[in-house]
């Protein structure tokens, strides 16, 4: 099953495959939080980079404590879950109530999480990208011939990896920053915008994208509505339970060191880039998930 996409590539949705991501029974859930790379491979070229999705510099942050045996346990974010037939936004229900609209990104009884927060790229944004002056934009077709309700601003035929990992854990479907309201962030807000990279000049090629840094920002903003709505304790509480996604990195390769118009291959060569890419990385992770005492319990600090 092929298309022929404009911007980045082609990223052909999950669901057509019948295999799961998470096929039942589920891993083992764990009190801690965690990093996942997606690769161990060690950085050698820009090539090796964008072919190998170096650890260094691709891999997913799942920050989250799966450490909850049931949902009745789960005081955090008691609202708004239900939605339409795809799952996304909507009023009417409490936390863990299967929607009225039922189908596929509906709530099921049981979410094994509170939220997810979600940053990253093209890859996972869902359309914070489709009111920005910018070239990097998914909000037509045949972007979203499979979803339904045809293209949202994700760059795919249908669902993104997100969007079935919330699936997987019972969660609706989560809500582009740019679209969320104070009802939809309590079940976790996606933040990716395409084009991002981890340097703020990553993608400026495509005019218009949310890197990184305005990304955690944007989180700050999602962090004072909750605690505005729950109140502190409740709201480090459930970002404590929460699953933070983040995939972010290619494009500071394939949008930035790779283009002739940017000034960094003439900077450093690879090692040094990459060098550089991690240290800034690493700073942007301590900022997001260790620099602020809301967010985890003193006995379990986020993994390093």
């Amino acid at each position: 099953y092929k298309q022929t996409f404009p911007y980045p590539s082609p990223f052909i949705s999950l669901h057509k495959q019948q295999s799961r991501l998470f096929p039942p029974p589920f891993p083992p859930l764990s009190h801690q939080p965690f990093l996942l790379p997606l690769s161990l491979q060690p950085c050698v070229s820009p090539i090796m980079a964008l072919t190998k999705l170096t650890t260094k510099l691709l891999f997913v942050a799942i920050l989250g404590l799966l450490a909850f045996t049931q949902v009745g346990h789960a005081q955090f974010f008691n609202g708004t879950v239900g939605g339409d037939g795809d799952g996304e936004g909507g009023d009417g229900g409490d936390y863990g109530e299967v929607a009225a609209g039922g189908g596929r990104g509906a709530p099921t009884k049981e979410a094994l999480v509170p939220a997810m927060f979600i940053f990253g790229d093209s890859l996972i944004d869902n359309g914070n990208n489709n009111n920005l002056a910018s070239l990097a934009k998914a909000n037509y077709l045949p972007y979203g011939i499979d979803f339904n309700g045809g293209p949202t601003g994700r760059f795919s035929n249908g669902y993104t990896m997100v969007d079935e990992i919330a699936e997987q854990l019972g969660l609706p479907l989560i809500p582009p920053y740019t679209e969320a309201t104070n009802g939809d962030v309590t079940r976790g807000v996606n933040y990716a915008s395409a084009a991002a990279g981890i340097l703020d000049d990553t993608g400026r090629n495509f005019v218009g994208r949310i890197p990184f840094d305005q990304q955690i920002g944007n989180f700050r903003n999602t962090l004072d509505q909750l605690t505005g709505k729950l109140g502190a304790v409740e709201t480090a509480q459930g970002i404590g339970r929460s699953i933070f996604f983040v995939g972010m990195g290619s494009n500071d390769y394939l949008n930035n060191y790779l283009m002739p118009n940017y000034p960094t291959r003439g900077q450093y060569n690879g090692q040094q880039y990459a060098d550089l890419l991690v240290h800034q990385y690493t700073r942007q992770l301590n900022v997001q998930f260790t620099s602020l005492p809301l967010f985890f319990p003193l006995h379990i600090p986020p993994s390093r």
